[in-house]
């Protein structure tokens, strides 16, 4: 028996309330084979639960999306008073939009020790853009959160958009009491290399202004974390980082689908990369497959991360941000944070 796994459950797969211009897995949906959006059954997620413990003393399990409180209220209550009842060691977490939260989830999630990530993409004028005109509904849900005391970070897709205007938005999360903050760079479409929602340059502007934003923030008190810092000054300081794409190769996850199908990373739900369902096969079996495919093999670095001093902190990033040749999409970026060339 194994100490740990770490299981991403998409209990709505794809479903969502929203439609984000920019997101990657309505891209990974529309390419699949498969495109059940149907909500995952009480009794498939028991049996995850069932067989995860039987090979692994404790779980962590996130629930995300698509929207994963589409499963309702009563599906999670079901589902986590299960891995209660039977003794299971879980540590809970949730990816939301925010917009379906109300006082009974956020009740929920408090007394259930859940960490939630709410994507909130800055203030009403940048949210708005790409995430469906929702950010009075994500608010909403937010303050759900805090009347319970309910730990929650915030993650930001980092487009043109909010990095142009991140000074605004920072003001916006400082005013707000939001102290846990993840940036994630937005990742062209998958098949379209060429359209982009985010440039190296802009990227790398942002990056720098933000450093300069929460170094000023300190100054005054104020105690920012940002997931990416955080992460780099683990890596400056000898340890390994937990963000999976600065380590050079890719860790072992479980990305269930509401079908039981399963997957090895969220980045990559297509049909060449499926491991085998869950009501089926066995995570022995699907950790048999994972080895044969070879997904977990360390990723080459390019040519030109030869004699790069920060290569050993990017690591060429990961691999779905990689132009046609094979080429870390925001190296530019990382060399103007680190004021090299």
């Amino acid at each position: 028996m194994i100490d740990s796994l770490s299981i991403m459950l998409k209990p709505a797969s794809g479903g969502c309330n929203l439609d984000c211009d920019y997101c990657f897995y309505k891209d990974e949906m529309s390419l699949r084979s498969a495109n059940d959006i149907s909500l995952m059954s009480v009794s498939t997620a028991k049996t995850l639960l069932d067989k995860a413990f039987q090979v692994a003393r404790k779980c962590s399990i996130a629930f995300q999306g698509g929207e994963p409180l589409l499963a309702g209220l009563g599906w999670l209550e079901e589902v986590v008073g299960y891995a209660k009842a039977k003794g299971y060691e879980a540590s809970w977490s949730c990816q939301t939009n925010g917009t379906l939260i109300d006082d009974g989830f956020a009740s929920f999630f408090h007394d259930n020790g859940f960490l939630l990530g709410v994507s909130l993409d800055g203030n009403r004028l940048i949210h708005n853009i790409h995430r469906s005109g929702s950010f009075s509904q994500a608010m909403e849900g937010i303050r759900h959160l805090q009347a319970h005391n309910v730990e929650f970070n915030i993650l930001s897709v980092v487009t043109e958009d909010l990095a142009d205007n991140i000074d605004a938005i920072w003001d916006f999360f400082i005013r707000n009491d939001f102290r846990y903050l993840q940036f994630i760079a937005c990742m062209p479409p998958l098949g379209e290399p060429g359209r982009r929602f985010l440039l190296p340059r802009t990227y790398g502007l942002f990056l720098c202004r933000l450093h300069e934003l929460q170094e000023e923030a300190h100054l005054h008190g104020i105690d920012v974390s940002i997931r990416l810092f955080d992460n780099i000054q683990a890596m400056l300081a000898g340890h390994s980082p937990e963000a999976c794409d600065m380590n050079g190769s890719c860790s072992i996850q479980y990305v269930i689908e509401s079908s039981g199908d399963c997957y090895p990373c969220d980045f990559y739900c297509l049909d060449e990369h499926r491991l085998g369902n869950i009501l089926t096969d066995s995570f022995q079996a699907i950790d048999q497959k994972r080895l044969e495919s070879g997904f977990l093999a360390r990723q080459e670095l390019h040519k030109d991360c030869k004699g790069c001093r920060i290569s050993p902190i990017c690591n060429n990033g990961c691999r779905r941000t990689r132009d046609e040749k094979g080429k870390f999409l925001y190296c530019e970026s990382y060399k103007m944070l680190f004021g090299t060339k």
